[in-house]
């Protein structure tokens, strides 16, 4: 990894994540930046030098983002001292020992960078894990993100920092233990579903006190209510702890009756709307269709019938949506009353799957991966939608 590159991220204004506008909650901004797609991206090609490079360029720019929300980044080296004072705060073990910093004298941006590296460090598992730790690496991105951004809207002093390590370790309890809730929620631990805790398990910051005690909260077979959300009420947390236990759910390649049910149970402790709900289901299963091959059939099963059931509820949203787009129009008459060739079909299933994309309920997900055909889609959207957009 070569020195100075994260001062080209600070430095370049043409680094930029999609994040939705019109947010509805204070902190989604930090739920959209997690996102497990594009950390994925990274994950799965972590063991090459550019898929490395590009985790550590995702990470920063996204802690870069956090602080302009709050701060003008005209002085990038005030953004560079925030990131800096953060990683040291949260995480005192990454700091450079007392001798070391005697020995070397090294300005804000590299310090910095090093930091940076050492937390980088700690996310990077073997390429056999890459899918599962896609979702580990999102999960602690997500805690730095959420605690990163507390931090800049706080003036900071050793109160603050010590509790920003205490909701840290706090957070990072609480997502071993939705995992564990969400392995037990059909009464048999399944050996995925193991491993998927350990994986957490073992890169967590936690104490051995902590972390026995999550063990055995997995091995009791102990359930949400014995879980303590009440410290958490940020929306962004919320959303990202449901989707981290439909996950785990999943993990095994199998959603059963009682898992679904646990799902809708802490989606009702959580508090959160049927749309969360539907939007998390279709977030994780379609990320799940796109990464595990192993399972597709059963995923995609479950997948196209929740598809299907929000477009029946946004039915009219999507005849405004499709009827806006007048080429759209037009590529849709002409199928009903000629064949199409290959190549037609193909343009037009990815006309319908940009303008499915575009409603809010869908936002984040990537239809466009999924390689669904023109076919697939005509059963999947309610039979009066074309109809209508034609007329």
């Amino acid at each position: 990894m070569k020195t100075g590159w994260f001062k080209n991220v600070l430095e370049s204004a043409q680094i930029r994540i999609n994040v939705p506008d019109n947010s509805e909650h204070a902190d989604e901004q930090v739920y959209w930046l997690a996102d497990f797609w594009a950390i994925a991206e990274a994950a799965v090609h972590e063991s090459t030098e550019s898929g490395q490079n590009g985790y550590h360029v995702y990470f920063a720019t996204t802690l870069v983002l956090i602080y302009e929300q709050t701060n003008s980044k005209e002085d990038i080296s005030k953004c560079c001292s925030k990131i800096h004072g953060f990683i040291k705060s949260t995480y005192p073990d990454m700091a450079p020992t007392f001798g070391n910093l005697l020995s070397t004298k090294q300005d804000i941006y590299t310090d910095t960078e090093n930091l940076l590296n050492r937390r980088i460090s700690k996310l990077i598992t073997p390429r056999h894990n890459a899918f599962w730790s896609s979702f580990y690496n999102s999960s602690q991105i997500f805690i730095d993100l959420y605690l990163f951004r507390l931090y800049c809207f706080t003036e900071v002093d050793s109160v603050i920092s010590e509790y920003l390590r205490n909701q840290k370790d706090e957070l990072s309890f609480i997502i071993l233990c939705m995992i564990a809730a969400a392995a037990n929620a059909n009464k048999k631990l399944e050996l995925q579903e193991v491993k998927l805790f350990n994986l957490f398990l073992g890169h967590t910051f936690l104490s051995e006190e902590r972390k026995k005690a999550a063990n055995q909260f997995l091995e009791n077979g102990s359930n949400l209510n014995q879980i303590d959300l009440s410290e958490f009420d940020s929306w962004a947390v919320r959303k990202f702890l449901l989707e981290l236990a439909m996950a785990t759910t999943w993990s095994d390649g199998v959603l059963d009756k009682d898992e679904e049910n646990f799902i809708v149970e802490l989606a009702r402790k959580l508090k959160l709307t049927d749309k969360d709900v539907d939007s998390s289901f279709v977030r994780v299963e379609s990320f799940l269709l796109v990464h595990n091959k192993n399972e597709f059939k059963v995923i995609e099963g479950y997948l196209s019938s929740r598809v299907k059931q929000i477009l029946i509820a946004h039915k009219q949203e999507i005849i405004r949506s499709f009827k806006s787009d007048s080429k759209l129009r037009t590529s849709l008459k002409q199928a009903s009353i000629q064949s199409l060739n290959k190549t037609a079909k193909a343009q037009l299933s990815q006309a319908v799957m940009n303008q499915l994309q575009s409603l809010p309920v869908f936002r984040g997900i990537r239809f466009q991966d999924m390689n669904w055909t023109y076919e697939k889609l005509l059963k999947i959207l309610p039979k009066d939608v074309v109809r209508s957009v034609m007329h």
